[in-house]
């Protein structure tokens, strides 16, 4: 079901609706330190998991060197591996995303102030971080895929704006301290064999929407759906950053200080899919007809934000970090770390139990209105719907 808080608050509830609105059923073990003969740090441990960053060598953790990077999760107990340049992710993958470059590119979003939703009475302040260009595609959902099957699982506490306030991350917005990081009780939302990722009940959530396929096929650049915000943070956390802060998405979406009402300006978008993937009209106007009415990534180039990342409008909704709440009058670098409730703004709702988490930038069937950078959609968090997906953001 669809409601909303004002006019700017899209609840991406549980009932499909009929129109052009969008439709939602919405640790390592213990080590010794040592030093290599190459005065790099090594951990040295009896079947330990080496972290993110580093490989192995010699039965060792090794750290990578500058300019590489590799996945958390090498057995220090098994042979060498490597680490490569870029992220998880890519591995693997043609530079095939937009005009033809790295999937994972991630521009730099340069900090400042600006005012939340358009709005003067809730004003931020955001330094400077990464933020992907494209969203997360199925061909590096698939590599992730295979990481988790293969025995990945987040580390307790991973996840964290690391760059920030000393490591401790985001100022929780809803009180004191600061974000929480991965709490590996969530683990059981990343499932350990391959026939449960394939299934209905995880990344086939709609066979005719859906753009997950169980092996390798022509959606491999599309962005990927079904995913629940767990899911959506672990990817990240696994591909070496986390999940943008409702503030940091916005900040990019609206330009900043130049408070955009759309990621490329003031230009509504028409009936046509020149500025964004949205209302059907990719590869057909409503009512949609399926996975063809979803764009590979980066297709629609001069709907672009003004630090370079596509399809902040439409194509799929993207996850954010914080829980859904009422606004803090300010934010210094902050998120809203506590479990909020819909009940606290929508007493009247049937979903009044239900924990959200934000979601923002519409998706491929919905009409115009969603597409502005002030709209903030919600959802349950264990949600999976074919207008669901994500992007990450990484430190700068």
């Amino acid at each position: 079901m669809i409601q909303f808080k004002a006019i700017s608050i899209l609840v991406l509830g549980a009932l499909a609706v009929q129109g052009c609105g969008p439709a939602f059923s919405l640790a390592p073990r213990s080590t010794l330190a040592k030093a290599g003969p190459d005065g790099s740090s090594l951990t040295r441990s009896v079947s330990a998991v080496c972290v993110a960053n580093q490989h192995v060598r010699d039965n060792a953790c090794v750290a990578c060197g500058a300019g590489t990077t590799n996945a958390a999760g090498d057995d220090a107990s098994g042979a060498n591996t490597s680490c490569y340049a870029g992220m998880p992710s890519c591995q693997g993958l043609a530079a095939n995303c937009g005009a033809g470059e790295s999937c994972c590119a991630s521009p730099t979003v340069t900090g400042g102030m600006f005012n939340r939703d358009n709005n003067a009475s809730y004003p931020a302040t955001v330094s400077s971080f990464r933020l992907d260009k494209y969203e997360v595609t199925v061909g590096r959902f698939r590599n992730f895929v295979a990481a988790v099957v293969g025995g990945w699982k987040p580390a307790s506490g991973s996840g964290k704006h690391t760059h920030l306030n000393s490591g401790a991350g985001l100022a929780n917005s809803a009180g004191g301290g600061n974000e929480p990081g991965w709490d590996t009780s969530w683990n059981t939302n990343l499932p350990a064999d391959k026939a449960t990722w394939d299934g209905s009940s995880s990344l086939a959530c709609n066979t005719n929407y859906q753009t997950w396929t169980a092996n390798s096929g022509g959606n491999e650049t599309k962005p990927i759906n079904c995913v629940n915000w767990y899911q959506s943070a672990a990817f990240c956390i696994w591909d070496g950053g986390f999940l943008p802060s409702e503030a940091e998405w916005n900040y990019a979406a609206a330009g900043g200080s130049e408070q955009r009402q759309y990621p490329w300006g003031a230009a509504v978008p028409g009936a046509n899919a020149s500025l964004a993937v949205y209302g059907c009209y990719f590869n057909g106007a409503e009512p949609c007809i399926g996975v063809t009415n979803i764009a590979p990534v980066g297709s629609v180039v001069a709907g672009n934000g003004l630090y370079g990342q596509a399809d902040l409008a439409g194509n799929v909704w993207e996850w954010n970090l914080d829980w859904y709440a009422t606004y803090a009058d300010s934010c210094d670098n902050c998120a809203n770390s506590a479990i909020a409730s819909y009940l606290v703004d929508h007493p009247d709702s049937t979903e009044a139990v239900e924990k959200h988490r934000v979601a923002r930038g519409g998706s491929f069937r919905d009409d115009a209105q969603y597409l502005l950078s002030s709209y903030q959609g919600f959802s349950t968090h264990s949600n999976r719907n074919d207008t669901l997906g994500l992007r990450c953001a990484r430190t700068p």
